[in-house]
């Protein structure tokens, strides 16, 4: 949703909510609906819709552009890819800052491509270690492990990606508070 400014909520229900919205970059203007997906059914209920908007085009119908969440799974696949390739390395490297704000995009529209970028607390695990415990990376993407000062090793990328799959189908983040 970064790429949109919001003009105004056009109206919400039990399901979601519907915006009228700006690109940024293109000016078009469009309407998003931000569905709530909070379980298994919802999500099935939610890809129901898609499905059957997509066959939909005529006058009087309200034209289906994308799913958001067609394309977050597209960004997580590649992202996933990107973590695996860098865990595979001989000795292993942990990113350690594994948030929003390292991942960029890169192409068009139609061909976005992901580069995970900021190395600055990476670290290769020594094959006679084997662990890290250290608290490096941004609070919000901390496992419990980095959190308790425990051992740990690639976990802690591992939760990251997993936070930062909650943010980009929710566009919120999965834990609030102070503590």
């Amino acid at each position: 949703m970064d790429d949109f400014e919001i003009i105004k909520e056009l109206g919400s229900g039990k399901q979601g909510a519907v915006y009228h919205v700006k690109n940024k970059i293109t000016g078009e203007e469009v309407a998003i609906k931000k569905m709530k997906c909070e379980n298994e059914r919802a999500q099935q209920e939610a890809q129901h819709e898609i499905e059957i908007h997509k066959q939909l085009e005529f006058r009087y119908i309200e034209n289906f552009k994308d799913s958001f969440t067609e394309f977050a799974w597209q960004i997580l696949a590649q992202l996933i890819l990107g973590i695996n390739y860098i865990h595979s390395l001989t000795p292993r490297l942990v990113h350690r800052d594994l948030k929003p704000g390292n991942i960029f995009l890169t192409g068009t529209d139609d061909d976005l491509e992901v580069r995970i970028g900021d190395f600055g607390f990476s670290k290769q695990l020594d094959p006679n270690k084997s662990f890290l415990q250290s608290q490096k990376g941004t609070l919000w993407y901390f496992s419990p492990e980095i959190l308790a000062l425990k051992q740990f090793r690639i976990s802690g990328d591992v939760w990251g990606i997993g936070v930062i799959i909650y943010e980009l189908l929710t566009f919120e983040r999965p834990f609030v508070g102070i503590d």
